[in-house]
């Protein structure tokens, strides 16, 4: 990524960083998709929280930018529903409330970037490149572990109980094995999966 805020936001391989902006207020929007499309990324925009989450569903997003206080779903609550589907997807709240409760619910979920308005462009630039780059890291990363460990990372995410059998294969508790000698092994090695395992 670029470390340069004022200039585009280039993740490595050319492929644009892709942002989804929820706000309620138009204008706000308008600036903010200027902003970053100036940057260089790909932008949509949603009035609400639910029209994000629609949006989320269809596409993929490296960064959603998102205000704090909406109507219909508030900031919060979205924050709460996209990062249990996509716990990788990165954060950017803006919020024209310093003192609004929901700043610390956002901290406490890993929100790193928190910007008042009025938007400093610098400040939204660097944040979503910021974002982007741990985005890409944290599913490079993912992308070079096995196929295994993949899936009990979203086994975990999905709340199931797996164990590990011969190795790494994964079996849920219960799931019909092979053959003897595999069903012998796995009651030598089996152990749950646990989330600070993972």
């Amino acid at each position: 990524m670029s470390a340069n805020p004022d200039s585009k936001i280039t993740p490595a391989g050319d492929v644009p960083v892709r942002v989804l902006v929820l706000d309620d207020d138009a204008p706000v929007r308008d600036i903010v998709r200027s902003l970053l499309r100036d940057a260089g990324c790909t932008v949509e925009t949603a009035s609400g929280g639910h029209e994000g989450l629609q949006l989320l569903l269809r596409q993929d997003f490296d960064v959603a930018v998102v205000d704090l206080r909406m109507p219909d779903m508030g900031g919060a609550q979205f924050l709460y529903e996209a990062r249990s589907i996509w716990p990788w997807l990165g954060i950017v709240i803006i919020t024209g409330y310093a003192g609004d409760p929901a700043i610390d619910y956002a901290r406490q979920v890993g929100v790193r970037h928190i910007l008042e308005k009025p938007l400093n462009a610098r400040s939204l630039r660097a944040s979503v490149a910021a974002e982007a780059q741990t985005k890409r890291g944290t599913l490079a990363y993912s992308a070079a572990q096995s196929f295994d460990h993949i899936q009990a990372q979203l086994a975990v995410l999905s709340g199931r109980r797996l164990v590990y059998t011969r190795g790494y294969t994964l079996a849920e508790p219960g799931y019909p094995i092979a053959n003897a000698e595999t069903r012998f092994r796995t009651a030598s090695v089996s152990k749950t999966v646990t989330a600070m395992q993972i």
